[in-house]
């Protein structure tokens, strides 16, 4: 008989535990954070700086610009091109990389005889005038990653 009041005591001693009577907040506590507002505002995504190289398509005026950057000879019916744009567009834009340019293999001949570019999935490293350092045709991933470096 004496064990039933003590399991009833205990009962209703364990059904308490962890129940705490709200305390009333003062006003300052009850006003929204400032610093939870401004993550909230904050965006998802990343934003590149603005020094960060890009790829794009090639237009006058890039090649002896005053910046070191590459030219990557590109041709739309080259399998190997439009799996390499791919990887490019997924590197870019990059703090770690020069500049990129993709030129149209087909229709610039001109560019292709000044810099020597004998087949498409050519990438010509050029300095700030315009001169070439080193020609890197068909490369692999790795070794285009290595000569894309800045």
């Amino acid at each position: 008989m004496r064990f039933i009041p003590i399991a009833i005591i205990a009962a209703i001693t364990l059904s308490a535990c962890g129940h705490t009577t709200p305390q009333k907040r003062s006003d300052a506590e009850a006003k929204p954070r400032p610093v939870a507002q401004a993550q909230e505002a904050q965006p998802t995504r990343a934003v590149p700086k603005a020094s960060a190289a890009e790829y794009k398509d090639f237009s006058g005026g890039v090649i002896g610009n005053g910046e070191e950057s590459v030219l990557f000879f590109h041709a739309t019916w080259c399998s190997t091109c439009v799996k390499e744009d791919k990887n490019l567009r997924s590197w870019y834009p990059s703090q770690d990389m020069l500049p990129l340019y993709k030129i149209d293999y087909d229709s610039n001949t001109d560019l292709r005889k000044k810099y020597g570019v004998n087949m498409q999935h050519t990438f010509v490293k050029i300095d700030k005038k315009g001169n070439v350092v080193k020609v890197l045709p068909g490369p692999t991933p790795d070794a285009l990653k290595s000569f894309l470096s800045a």
